[in-house]
């Protein structure tokens, strides 16, 4: 189904206390944002989407 509308580009920021910087739970979750990231890219460029 074609859409009405180009979507638009979609940018997200995390942003964290330096405090945290070495914190496990943050580095996990800085790290699995950063891999969905790059899989949501790198789908889109496959399939021609933004």
């Amino acid at each position: 189904m074609d859409l009405a509308l180009e979507p638009g580009v979609l940018v997200e920021t995390l942003w964290w206390h330096p405090l945290h910087e070495r914190d496990p739970a943050h580095i996990w979750l800085r790290q699995t944002a950063a891999l969905a990231g790059r899989l949501l890219t790198t789908d889109a460029m496959r399939t021609g989407g933004t």
